[in-house]
């Protein structure tokens, strides 16, 4: 039986292996703290900079959002749509051309380029892509920009002329939709402007040619009913095309992003649909008659039946989003401009409503007219004058 010898090792054997190796380790420990602070030293210090910005996602108990998605909310899909925007290439050029513009920006690093290597804008905007960090905040709609530089400067200026750029971005398209319609306005103004010259011309003309002074009473009431309903008329018709130009505009907008998709928001119907089309064809139209019997705007009836209008045009309204959201559900709800096609669907409805109400004062516009005709001739021609 063999017999296994232990031996001990003792605390004394540990110190005594460490003072053998000492200047080993003390120097390793001075290379470790005289690299770390060499370098620490040398190194380019980073600054950060925030600032936020509030994104309008639209009143409290608004509409539905167009397109259902498991874990998102209208809220959080139009915020993730802003934070991409202000992610994209296109705000990042926009920025880059703004910084340029800037007051001793020269001195940005983000401007600087490598010794013997020219100035690139691609590397630049690589740059300033990397630099910026975009999120939203949890439970606000409130988005907040994060930039670092290597100045305080630097990251301040980027940071607020991506939220000026984002603000500018969105004031553009506002003024560009006000600006289709105002040319559109000054257009027809343009019209009627020269239609009333004309038409005050030829009455002096005429009265000057036939000796006519003055219609009958009753001819001259007639007339001025026409001339109201005509006013109306032009009135609906104007607001119809003020409508169908911000439609066109706002398409061309969703066109951009989606090629398809105003063309297919344009045919979406169904049965429900064309019966709330009707109902408010016939409802505009019974308005148009209560007018023409001189009932005033503040009676019970007509009050009715603008309420009952607005009810119609809401339910149109959800009936094609509901449709549209069956037939067109995306796979990513972060494709579609939510706003932007609310925006539409609420301008077709209008388009609707407001063609049926220029159609059904046109047709009483219409009748004045035959009635007119009974007229002898020279109170016929002076009436149309």
């Amino acid at each position: 039986m063999q017999e296994v010898s232990e031996q001990e090792v003792s605390i004394h054997d540990y110190l005594r292996i460490l003072y053998k190796g000492r200047w080993i380790i003390v120097i390793s420990f001075l290379a470790v703290v005289i690299s770390t602070v060499f370098f620490t030293l040398r190194a380019t210090p980073i600054y950060e900079a925030k600032t936020t910005i509030l994104i309008e996602t639209g009143k409290t108990g608004a509409a539905i959002p167009l397109f259902e998605a498991p874990g998102f909310t209208r809220r959080e899909t139009m915020i993730n749509n802003q934070v991409q925007i202000l992610k994209s290439r296109t705000i990042a050029e926009l920025v880059l051309n703004e910084l340029r513009k800037l007051s001793g920006s020269q001195t940005f690093a983000i401007f600087k380029t490598d010794l013997g290597r020219p100035w690139s804008r691609e590397d630049a905007l690589k740059t300033l892509e990397e630099s910026i960090k975009v999120t939203p905040i949890r439970d606000t709609d409130i988005v907040e920009i994060k930039c670092q530089a290597p100045s305080p400067e630097e990251a301040v200026a980027i940071a607020n002329t991506f939220a000026h750029v984002y603000y500018q971005q969105r004031l553009q398209m506002s003024r560009e939709e006000i600006s289709e319609t105002r040319r559109f306005i000054e257009d027809q103004l343009a019209k009627v402007r020269e239609e009333l010259r004309a038409s005050e011309e030829a009455l002096r003309d005429f009265k000057q040619k036939e000796k006519v002074v003055a219609l009958p009473d009753e001819t001259k009431a007639l007339v001025e009913q026409l001339a109201d309903f005509e006013a109306l008329y032009n009135e609906a018709e104007t607001d119809l095309g003020s409508s169908q130009t911000r439609l066109n505009y706002l398409r061309k907008q969703l066109r951009e992003q989606q090629k398809d998709l105003p063309e297919k928001i344009a045919m979406v119907s169904s049965p429900l649909i064309q019966n709330f089309r009707g109902e408010i064809a016939k409802l505009e139209g019974k308005y148009a008659n209560y007018i023409a019997q001189g009932i005033s705007e503040d009676n019970e009836k007509v009050v009715a039946i603008k309420n009952r209008i607005q009810e119609i045009k809401n339910k149109l309204k959800e009936e094609t989003r509901k449709l549209l959201s069956e037939k067109l559900a995306p796979e990513n709800p972060l494709l579609f401009s939510q706003a932007l096609v609310d925006k539409i669907l609420t301008l077709e409805v209008e388009v609707e409503a407001s063609s049926a109400k220029a159609s059904a004062l046109k047709r009483i516009v219409d009748q004045y007219a035959e009635k007119l005709q009974a007229l002898p001739e020279k109170s016929l021609e002076l009436a149309r004058l």
